[in-house]
């Protein structure tokens, strides 16, 4: 990934999405780290109330305490990804919460923005795309909304999308297959209303 192509990206669009950003041995190494998790139904808001008809997926927090080497290694990434936004874009970037997700046959999410009513300091969005061997047919596409346009985009493994989190409007549609994703918010925590 070229560090200005984001960027731009980011200033221009909002989002930024490329295919093939991870190999296939860190995207195996995640989809392992995924599957030996304890998942829970994923709620909406701040209550994190549970809504089926809104939000089907389950999901799995990153704690402090992660010991796996693919988890800290993202955590790396991340925290590099991070100090790149700050010197760039001077988002004053100071924390962020990930999970990962996953997305049973028939799951979705419908349109959200990612920062709640009230609270703003969800600056960016980051997903990683964990799911290998996908085709057009599987469907659980990412639909961004923008512009009276619609762009969907395929949750190939090792694909990265990153966007403006309270800018871009987004969701989920039902997949064929189960999905995975981990998810990341990079926060600006001096930023909350």
């Amino acid at each position: 990934m070229s560090q200005s192509t984001l960027i731009s990206n980011l200033i221009e669009k909002g989002w930024f999405y490329q295919e093939n950003f991870f190999t296939n041995e860190v995207v195996d190494k995640l989809v392992k780290e995924c599957n030996s998790r304890s998942f829970f139904k994923a709620g909406i808001g701040k209550c994190r109330s549970i809504d089926e008809n809104i939000r089907s997926d389950e999901i799995s927090w990153l704690t402090d305490n992660e010991y796996s080497d693919s988890v800290i290694k993202y955590i790396s990434f991340i925290k590099e990804l991070s100090n790149v936004f700050n010197r760039e874009l001077f988002l004053g970037l100071n924390d962020y919460e990930a999970h990962f997700a996953t997305y049973p046959v028939g799951a979705f999410y419908k349109p959200h923005f990612d920062n709640f009513r009230g609270k703003n300091n969800r600056v960016i969005t980051v997903i990683i795309y964990l799911n290998q061997e996908w085709t057009d047919s599987d469907g659980g596409e990412i639909c961004l909304y923008g512009d009276n346009k619609k762009i969907l985009l395929n949750p190939t493994g090792g694909s990265i999308l990153c966007f403006i989190s309270s800018d871009i409007l987004h969701e989920v549609l039902p997949t064929n297959k189960e999905r995975m994703s981990l998810t990341c918010w990079l926060l600006n925590n001096k930023n909350i209303i």
